[in-house]
């Protein structure tokens, strides 16, 4: 912790959760002239400053200011239950928000802060049972608005909300009881919406959603006001929707091409027909062309990838499309065995993230160029029969968080070109038979928390260049290695 005094003003400046135990100590003093800097980004709620006073804190009386090395305030102000309210403070270069003020159930109000780059809101005002409204937050950049008001039974006035990036909405009105209408959003991104108006007593209609991209919408507006007479139609592909509740459907369908070549600009293209083809090993190429993403929201991972989902499971649930108690949750269960078709990436998709997530019995998988792509986080995660994968090329590729994750028949990998990979935390968590992994180049790492825990066969780790790492906890936990060769 760094203190500096001017005209008997204190800055209390905190650069790691270490630091905190000082700033209780000045808050203790019931001295007040002093202003708070964060300059680290907080991920849980033992990070912040707040977090031993969550049930004596009614009030913000010093000055809160958000340091340039903290682009994160989850949990900020989380189980504050007392506070009243919250004066304004910068937040002008923060990347997420999840649960920040979460169960604050005093809150009557909170300020207009500056959400421009803000990608992260999962929870934000989760049960703030005292708030009857918000301001008019910048949201053009959330991706995960997941849990966003849930439980806020007060909330009466929702403004208008950009939602035009917007993926993820599960739950994100849910428990807003005294909710009743909801202003015109843009959901055509939206992959998961499930519960999205869950318990929304009060709420007695719906604008005309588009929302083509959607896989998963259990229980959208279970327990509300809206009837069978003026639920919302959603236009979805089939082979993508998980279970459909209090909505009408509209089916998309779409051939095969003769050629076996198909194009995929959006994952409403992805129809029963072309998803049975790819199974059946019936195309020669699957060509993407939007960005692949995968989140894992409470114990569940979803993805928009056109490789998650089975035929039998589609089977399945066309049998039992009226029966509201049998529904597989998307991505547990699967049959797909090779990828002996092309895969080709177009000029729109620059992410794979997920892109076989939880293929299970997949056994190998066709050398395809990954040039372009920059984002593979979690692209083999669950792929257990998988023994083998080719040498991609991740020359450009920033994020391989849990590249390999849970691949326990993994043997060896070809060496790869990590040198821009800044993110390799859980790269290859679980890999329980790998034995080699080959030099790894962490130039440009930071994060490599937890990359080979539970590799118990591991014989040879060789990690180069890793200057830069600033975070390496339970790198080898669980982990019953032989050698580690690690270069500055």
């Amino acid at each position: 912790m760094e203190t500096e005094s001017k005209d008997n003003h204190l800055c209390v400046i905190l650069n790691s959760p270490g630091d905190v135990c000082n700033f209780i100590a000045v808050y203790n003093s019931s001295f007040r002239n002093f202003t708070l800097v964060i300059n680290y980004d907080l991920k849980g709620s033992y990070d912040s400053p707040f977090y031993s006073l969550t049930e004596e804190m009614e009030s913000i009386d010093f000055t809160i200011v958000i340091g340039p090395d903290c682009h994160s305030i989850d949990y900020l102000f989380y189980w504050c239950a007392n506070l009243i309210s919250v004066p304004e403070f910068d937040t002008g270069h923060v990347c997420s928000m999840n649960y920040a003020f979460a169960y604050c159930a005093g809150l009557t109000e909170v300020p207009l802060l500056d959400t421009s780059r803000v990608e992260n809101m999962a929870g934000l005002f989760a049960g703030c049972s005292s708030l009857t409204e918000v301001p008019a937050f910048n949201t053009s950049m959330v991706l995960d608005m997941s849990y966003l008001f849930e439980g806020c039974t007060n909330l009466r006035i929702v403004p208008h909300m950009d939602t035009s990036s917007l993926l993820f909405a599960n739950y994100t009105f849910h428990g807003c009881t005294a909710l009743e209408c909801i202003p015109d959003m843009f959901l055509e991104n939206v992959i998961t919406a499930e519960g999205m108006f869950k318990e929304c007593r009060n709420l007695h209609s719906l604008p005309k959603f588009k929302m083509s991209n959607v896989c998963y919408i259990k229980d959208f507006v279970v327990d509300t006001s809206i009837t069978e007479d003026n639920a919302p139609v959603l236009t979805v592909c089939s082979a993508r929707i998980d279970r459909e509740d209090g909505v009408k459907i509209e089916y998309v369908k779409r051939n095969v091409p003769e050629d076996g070549v198909v194009v995929l600009n959006s994952i409403l293209d992805l129809t029963d027909e072309i998803q049975i083809a790819i199974i059946e090993g019936k195309l020669k190429e699957v060509v993407i062309n939007y960005d692949v993403v995968c989140k894992r929201i409470g114990n569940t991972w979803y993805s928009n990838s056109p490789f998650v989902g089975t035929y039998y499971e589609l089977e399945f649930r066309k049998q039992h499309r009226n029966n509201a108690d049998v529904f597989f949750p998307f991505g547990q269960r699967h049959v797909f065995l090779h990828v002996d078709f092309a895969i080709t990436f177009g000029q729109r998709c620059h992410s794979a993230a997920g892109l076989f997530l939880n293929c299970s019995e997949l056994k190998s998988v066709k050398w395809f160029d990954t040039n372009q792509i920059t984002d593979m986080h979690h692209m083999f995660l669950g792929c257990k029969s998988l023994k083998f994968v080719p040498s991609l090329d991740l020359q450009r590729c920033r994020n391989l968080s849990g590249f390999f994750a849970e691949c326990s028949s993994l043997v060896s990998v070809p060496m790869f070109n990590t040198a821009d990979a800044v993110d390799l935390s859980e790269m290859y968590v679980n890999c329980q038979s790998i034995e080699n992994t080959g030099e790894i180049d962490l130039s440009s790492a930071r994060n490599i928390t937890r990359m080979f825990a539970g590799c118990r066969t591991l014989d040879m780790v060789n990690l180069c260049n890793s200057s830069e790492v600033r975070n390496l906890s339970g790198l080898f936990l669980a982990l019953f290695w032989k050698s580690v060769d690690a270069e500055k």
